[in-house]
C-alpha cells in the first residue's frame, strides 16, 4: 500500500473479510483516530462471495495525522454479528513519509 495522506480524498478503503457476506444487513468500518476518537464509515459490499468491502473516502474523513485503527464490523439480518481484527494505518502529513 502507498502512503495515504491527511485530508486525501482520492481514495478507496478495501476491506478483505474472508467471510461469505450473503445475508449481511449492515457493514460497517469501525475506526479510531489518533485521539482516541472512534466512529464508522458505511462499507459498500462489493463482493458478497470472496466477502470484499469498500469505503469511497469522502473529505474531511481523514482529518488527523498519526496512526489510525480501522475494523469491519458485520451485522446479518439474523442477528450474527462479526468484528474484524483491527488494522493499524498511518495517516501522513502531506509533504511528509
Amino acid at each position: 500500500m502507498g502512503l495515504i495522506y491527511k485530508n486525501q480524498s482520492s481514495l478507496t478503503l478495501k476491506v478483505l473479510t474472508y467471510t461469505e457476506l450473503s445475508g449481511a444487513d449492515t457493514c460497517i468500518l469501525k475506526y479510531r483516530k489518533p485521539d482516541g476518537t472512534e466512529d464508522r464509515f458505511p462499507l459498500t459490499i462489493e463482493d458478497e462471495l470472496e466477502g470484499i468491502l469498500r469505503y469511497n473516502v469522502q473529505n474531511g474523513d481523514l482529518d488527523e495525522s498519526g496512526w489510525w485503527s480501522f475494523w469491519a464490523n458485520i451485522t446479518f439480518i439474523d442477528g450474527r454479528t462479526s468484528a474484524g481484527d483491527p488494522e493499524r494505518v498511518f495517516i501522513n502529513e502531506e509533504g511528509e513519509k
